[in-house]
């Protein structure tokens, strides 16, 4: 069976917080969960008609899920709008996720990213074709 280098999740997708929303944070909890984790050195304007802005998390993408998810939870805690995410996919458009969206789940004991956000490519093989015998053709 040949050998496949399938890229990993850390090179296929890019999770970013909103710049706006992170004044909200907790200025404690923000320090201890975002100190050197997010690349505020360059925001990036989410589109050419939006006044959004965004940051992206430089530290690996697991790391970067439960931060979202400790965040979120803290939102819904307290009563506040959920904070913006958004999660880009090998280099396209970038999307917000869900606001009751989970980026970290378990699965069979392990914290494992979302397999509903972070999807695997499919492959598609092609199928020889050949002609159908039916019977004793």
């Amino acid at each position: 069976m040949p050998k496949t280098n399938k890229p990993s999740a850390e090179e296929r997708f890019r999770l970013a917080i909103s710049l706006e929303d992170l004044d909200r944070i907790d200025p404690i909890q923000r320090a201890n969960l975002l100190h050197r984790r997010l690349d505020l050195q360059e925001p990036i304007r989410l589109s050419r008609h939006s006044a959004e802005v965004i940051v992206l998390f430089r530290c690996s993408l697991k790391d970067a899920g439960y931060i979202c998810d400790i965040i979120r939870s803290e939102d819904r805690k307290n009563g506040d709008s959920i904070t913006r995410i958004y999660l880009q996919c090998d280099g396209g458009p970038r999307k917000r996720t869900g606001d009751n969206q989970v980026l970290i789940v378990q699965l069979n004991g392990v914290s494992s990213l979302n397999p509903i956000l972070f999807q695997e490519p499919i492959t598609l093989i092609p199928i020889a074709r050949s002609k159908f015998k039916f019977g004793s053709e």
